[in-house]
């Protein structure tokens, strides 16, 4: 039974400040690729796209992640492959295809097909 004005158990606050540090390392991160997109953009820096610059700065930050981090924290952000496959990739594979040019498109839909159906 749960106490007069008591709706969520008080667990010390611990788990809002672990909360509270995931979201502003995400923020942190989500800012640092934002800016690299802009930067490689404004230097017209054609040998690293920016995915690749976002998937070094992902790098970084597990290998960081991996130091610094608690048994715990790991434990929270596990890869987890049904978000993987069914919030990730989908928009990755729309935005290939949107940004693909209809003559690539028609020369190998065969392939395409194949994959869809498959």
């Amino acid at each position: 039974m749960v106490a007069e004005g008591e709706i969520f158990p008080d667990n010390g606050g611990e788990s809002d400040n672990f909360g509270a540090e995931h979201a502003l390392v995400l923020i942190l991160l989500l800012f640092l690729c934002t800016l690299s997109g802009y930067l490689i953009r404004q230097s017209n820096f054609h040998y690293l796209p920016e995915s690749g610059a976002h998937m070094l700065i992902g790098i970084v930050a597990g290998g960081f992640l991996r130091i610094f981090s608690s048994t715990r924290e790991l434990a929270y952000i596990q890869f987890n492959p049904s978000v993987f496959f069914f919030v990730l990739l989908p928009p990755i594979i729309f935005e290939a295809g949107y940004t693909m040019k209809k003559k690539r498109f028609f020369k190998n839909v065969f392939s395409i097909l194949c994959y869809a159906i498959l």
